[in-house]
């Protein structure tokens, strides 16, 4: 199942954070990959909503089918490094909402 979380950007930290962001996704893309299916991830992904001020960061995490066996240890720097810049520049708001509703799509009845 699909898990998300929200964040709120601290006050001051938006372009830090985006840096960062740009950071994982080329400089940091193997490791980030590699921590993703350490922790069990097939896929994760970081959107930004809204503009700012009140920017809102929303994290959404796929798991794999066949979770990994590998160990994934904290002492790892780059995951040091990462858990260290969620700290600096988000204030989490929540984890693992509650669906309020889910509709399939469905043609309409002739």
């Amino acid at each position: 199942m699909t898990e998300y979380a929200l964040y709120k950007i601290r006050s001051g930290q938006r372009q830090t954070w985006l840096h960062w962001c740009r950071e994982v996704s080329t400089t940091h893309r193997t490791e980030m990959a590699q921590v993703a299916h350490a922790e069990g991830d097939a896929q994760q992904r970081c959107y930004i909503l809204g503009a700012e001020p009140g920017n809102y960061v929303l994290f959404k995490r796929k798991p794999a089918k066949k979770p990994s066996t590998d160990p994934l240890t904290a002492s790892n720097q780059f995951v040091l490094q990462h858990a260290q810049m969620i700290e600096a520049c988000l204030e989490l708001v929540a984890e693992r909402p509650f669906v309020a509703y889910s509709i399939e799509a469905a043609p309409r009845p002739r």
